[in-house]
């Protein structure tokens, strides 16, 4: 695993990416260096086949390209020396499967976007939604 810093997300990084995942706009705006205390690793700079994002917000994670289990779990292992590891997920997310036995929590969400501003979800507009879940890892207590 490599960390790396927003300077050096290269294209090839940056798609590993889907733009329809929950809180996709924290993801691109660590990628993007927008938050510049954010995590970003991946495997390999020149030809990468996943990568990890986390914000600093709420340690929102996201895991872009193909990982299998083993290294998706190195990964959270990882993450949980340094804090928590949240992470949002579609309901159909084969990555689900790979979730630690040992969650904090695990919740469904409500996720609103493109709501038309200066309108409250009330609105007469509907906004698009997404049902998702949530997953809370605390660290790792060693």
């Amino acid at each position: 695993m490599i960390r790396i810093t927003s300077d050096q997300v290269t294209s090839a990084i940056r798609s590993l990416f889907r733009t329809d995942e929950m809180i996709a706009s924290r993801c691109f705006a660590v990628l993007d260096g927008v938050v510049s205390t954010g995590k970003i690793i991946v495997n390999n700079l020149i030809d990468p086949t996943w990568t990890i994002v986390q914000e600093p917000l709420d340690n929102a994670t996201f895991f872009g390209g193909s990982m299998d289990a083993s290294t998706f779990s190195q990964a959270f292992a990882a993450l949980r020396q340094e804090g928590d590891v949240l992470v949002g997920m579609l309901p159909d997310d084969p990555r689900i499967g790979y979730m630690p036995p040992d969650l904090a929590y695990d919740d469904r969400v409500l996720e609103f976007y493109n709501r038309p501003f200066g309108e409250g979800l009330d609105s007469s507009r509907r906004s698009k939604r997404r049902v998702g879940k949530r997953f809370g890892i605390a660290p790792s207590r060693t």
